[in-house]
């Protein structure tokens, strides 16, 4: 099912409150409730993504308070900087967190070498 109309993403929107509440301390750059589509279930579900865009901390800060684990992190190599993203079922919704940040010179010489 896509997201046709508001009413399907009103689980996600209605989350907001709890997960601002519980981790009103974490950063967060961008916040968005939005349609995602689930690889496992071949189907779209509603989500809410947080995008961190000022470095990689915070999104260690994230995965820590909602108990995912460390290997179920995705590391992505960019030219210039780096993304993490890490997805988890909290409260019935689909949370993604997805951080990028800028890689230290020492890797960035290594990668354009």
């Amino acid at each position: 099912m896509s997201a046709e109309n508001l009413k399907y993403l009103e689980p996600a929107v209605c989350t907001l409150g709890p997960l601002a509440k519980i981790f009103g301390h974490l950063p967060a750059t961008e916040v968005t409730v939005q349609s995602v589509y689930d690889v496992q279930e071949r189907d779209y579900r509603p989500a809410v993504v947080i995008r961190l865009h000022e470095g990689l901390d915070g999104f260690e800060l994230w995965r820590e308070a909602l108990g995912i684990r460390p290997d179920a992190v995705t590391y992505r190599l960019l030219p210039n900087s780096v993304s993490l993203t890490t997805e988890k079922e909290w409260g019935g919704i689909w949370i993604e967190v997805h951080a990028y940040g800028e890689l230290p010179v020492t890797e960035a010489l290594a990668v354009t070498a």
